[in-house]
Order: C-alpha cells, then structure tokens, then sequence
C-alpha cells in the first residue's frame, strides 16, 4: 500500500475535501498524481 499525503480542501461539521498525492503537496507542489475525494457524515440512525 503506498502511503498518501493529504491536503484538506474543506472540513465542516458534515464534510471533509481533500487532495491526495505521493509526496507533500506543500513542498511538492505541481504533482501528476492528485486525487479528489469528498466525504459527508451520515445521519445517526434514531432507533
């Protein structure tokens, strides 16, 4: 498994944006590989 780095785009209370990418994308800037992924929080079930 190849370990990612993560830039957070956006963090709310329901959400979490982020880029992935091989190296730090603070200090490697301008990488080929960059993947977006979004995530949101799921309502708790009532039962």
């Amino acid at each position: 498994m190849i370990p990612y780095k993560s830039r957070i785009k956006q963090l709310t209370t329901d959400k979490l944006n982020i880029y992935e990418t091989y190296d730090d994308p603070i200090t490697v800037p301008g990488q080929d590989y960059r993947e977006y992924r979004e995530y949101e929080s799921l309502p708790l079930s009532t039962k």
